[in-house]
Parts: C-alpha cells; sequence; structure tokens
C-alpha cells in the first residue's frame, strides 16, 4: 500500500456547502457512507475532499495561531495549559508531550481550544482575533464533524434508534461536559539542531476520541501504520481534511474501524521549514458509557471520561 491508496471521498452532498443534508439523495449518501468505512476498515484513514470549510477560515486560523506561537516562550507562558484533564484550554510548549512515551519528547507547541475553557488572562491582548478566530473555527469544523459521525453511523449499518444513540452521545459538544477540541501545532524549523536519539517531530499514537479532521499543511511528514505494520507517507493534498478514527470509535465498532497509529517525521528536505496543522478532536459526552455497538461485549462498557483521564495520566505521566 503507497500514500495513493489512502482514499480520497467527494464529501459535497453532505458537505458544509449543503445547507439542508436531509434532501440529499439517500442512495448516494449510503454509497458515500460504504466508500467512508470502507477506508476506515483497511486502515483508518481517508482524504475529504469537497468538505465545505472555507479556506479562508483555515488560512486566518492558520496565521492567528502562528503570530501566537512566535511569541518569546515567556509570554507565551502566562496562558499555559494546566497538565490536567480538567483543564484543556492553553499552551503548551515545545517537547512538553511525548505521544509515544519511548520516545523524546515531541518537536512541537500547541495552543488547544474549547469554547468554554478558562480564558482567564486570554491571549487575546498579545495577538488581536486570535481566539475570535479560534471560537469560529471550532464552530465550523464542529457542523462538519457531526456530519461525518453521521454517515460513518450510516455505514456502520445501524438499526436507527443505535445510530441516534451514538449522534446523542456527542450532544454536548462545545459546551462543559463534552471535552471535543481544536488543537493547533507548530513544528518550528529544525536547521542543524541536533536531535536527541529517537526524537521526531510526533510519536507513534493513536487519537483517544470519536474521530479526528485533521487539516495538514504542505510541509509533509505524516506517516500512517498499515495493517502490515508498514508505515506510508500520507501526502499533505490541498482542500481536504484528512479523516482519522479514534479509539472510542474503535472500541464502539468492536474493532470494525481502525484507530491507526500515525506520527509525523522530519524530511531531509524540510529541516529549515516550519510546520503547521490543525485538528478537531471529536469526543463523546463525559458521561458516555462507550459499549460495543454489536452487542459483542469485546470490550467492556467503559465511562468516555474514565478512559479519557487513563490515557491523559499515560501521556503526562513523564513530563
Amino acid at each position: 500500500m503507497s500514500s495513493s491508496e489512502i482514499p480520497v471521498i467527494d464529501f459535497a452532498i453532505y458537505g458544509l456547502n449543503n445547507a439542508n443534508t436531509s434532501s440529499a439523495n439517500q442512495d448516494e449518501v449510503k454509497c458515500l457512507a460504504a466508500s467512508i468505512n470502507a477506508a476506515l476498515e483497511n486502515i483508518g484513514f481517508c482524504y475529504l475532499k469537497n468538505h465545505g470549510v472555507p479556506e479562508t477560515l483555515l488560512k486566518e486560523y492558520r496565521e492567528t495561531s502562528r503570530e501566537f506561537f512566535l511569541l518569546p516562550d515567556e509570554m507565551k507562558e502566562k496562558y499555559k495549559r494546566f497538565r490536567v484533564p480538567e483543564e484543556y484550554t492553553g499552551w503548551l510548549g515545545l517537547e512538553k508531550e511525548a505521544l509515544n512515551p519511548k520516545r523524546p519528547g515531541d518537536l512541537r507547541e500547541v495552543f488547544d481550544y474549547t469554547p468554554y475553557g478558562n480564558l482567564d488572562g486570554c491571549p487575546e491582548d498579545l495577538c488581536p482575533d486570535f481566539l475570535r478566530t479560534c471560537d469560529q473555527f471550532f464552530k465550523t469544523v464542529q457542523d462538519l464533524a457531526m456530519r461525518v459521525l453521521e454517515v460513518v453511523a450510516v455505514g456502520l449499518q445501524l438499526p436507527e434508534e443505535v445510530a441516534r444513540g451514538v449522534l446523542d452521545c456527542h450532544k454536548l459538544v462545545g459546551q462543559k461536559g463534552n471535552y471535543t477540541e481544536i488543537r493547533t501545532s507548530y513544528y518550528p524549523p529544525i536547521g542543524d539542531r541536533a536531535l536527541k536519539p529517537d526524537q521526531i517531530r510526533l510519536g507513534e499514537h493513536s487519537d483517544f476520541g470519536s474521530l479526528s479532521l485533521l487539516f495538514q499543511d504542505d510541509a509533509g511528514g505524516l506517516e500512517v501504520c498499515t495493517r502490515t505494520g508498514d508505515y506510508i507517507p500520507a501526502t499533505p493534498i490541498p482542500g481536504t481534511a484528512v479523516l482519522k478514527v479514534g479509539q472510542i470509535l474503535q472500541r464502539w465498532t468492536a474493532d470494525r474501524l481502525v484507530a491507526t497509529k500515525h506520527r509525523i517525521l522530519i524530511p531531509d528536505d524540510r529541516r529549515f521549514h516550519e510546520r503547521q496543522s490543525v485538528v478537531m478532536f471529536l469526543c463523546p459526552d463525559d458521561d458516555a458509557s462507550i459499549q460495543c455497538l454489536d452487542g459483542s461485549n469485546k470490550y467492556p462498557p467503559t465511562p468516555f471520561l474514565e478512559h479519557l483521564f487513563k490515557m491523559m495520566k499515560e501521556l503526562y505521566a513523564a513530563k
């Protein structure tokens, strides 16, 4: 399998440019759902084109977040995110996470945003329009993420009440009681910097939530693990979002859909280039009980918050 075999799927009939998805041709929706779910069963990734997120909004979000990241660390420190799950808005500096704990800290810094986060002393005084753009981007991609989840539920061919139950587990997205967030990541140029042994830009991991929507720039470096254990490049494709399965969706579907490990390397020809990415991690509500939809009980019913806190504890244990 090569990167060209990570499918590119046209999401136009359910994209944000379609104001009324209920009017979509149901046979076309089923065909779309089958295509997406085939990709998510095979490799857990696909590209979505014609998703409807305005390129102008994405560009503004990247620009305003980059302006923040280029501030001196002592200024950004005032907006540091506490390393506990209860506080999920703010900045984390370079090497403060190691998504693969067997590697040194990841060579990136991040800003996490939730609409209800503690924004006391927010960075708006330093970077005008930053939080406004965060909020606008969150609301836009939230709409897209819920549409994607609805299509995935169609592809699973669930009874209507079961499919509705999955969607209802996300009814608090954007409010307290739900940890859905957007994360903008900045990977500074490496240049001639001496790296620690086995250090890369982002260690091997799979995402914690239901699904993720990633918007890449053109820097490259993202690699996806296939079922054979080989890593292949997920080459940036302009105008697309990368759809990823999260661990919760894998548990929900009893491993039918796969939360694939992925990583970001440092291409030799990009060491002197920066990299930015923007991702929404769609999560169920805190009190949602995650149990296998097929009734197999392959995984025991698990409250989402219990799963999240376990993963966060492991992630920050050594940091």
